[in-house]
């Protein structure tokens, strides 16, 4: 069984190039579904559907990101 991602966890976004972050928020309609909010450790780009330039903040689903390990950062 995998660990529950939890405010102030490393974790990494699977879509996002470089979308590596502390979780700052966590909500959603019940404990099994949860919204994350990320703020990144640097900028990252934008989803090419959201135009163009940089976010520091993502908010997504909690199967759409990873816990990250110290020797998963590059």
């Amino acid at each position: 069984m995998s660990k529950r991602i939890e405010i102030g966890d490393l974790v990494r976004h699977h879509r996002i190039s470089g979308g590596i972050g502390f979780v700052t928020g966590l909500r959603g309609f019940d404990s099994a579904h949860p919204v994350i909010t990320v703020r990144f450790l640097k900028p990252v780009n934008l989803l090419p559907s959201q135009g163009t330039g940089t976010m520091e903040t993502y908010r997504d689903r909690a199967i759409c990101w990873k816990l990250v390990s110290s020797c998963d950062i590059s």
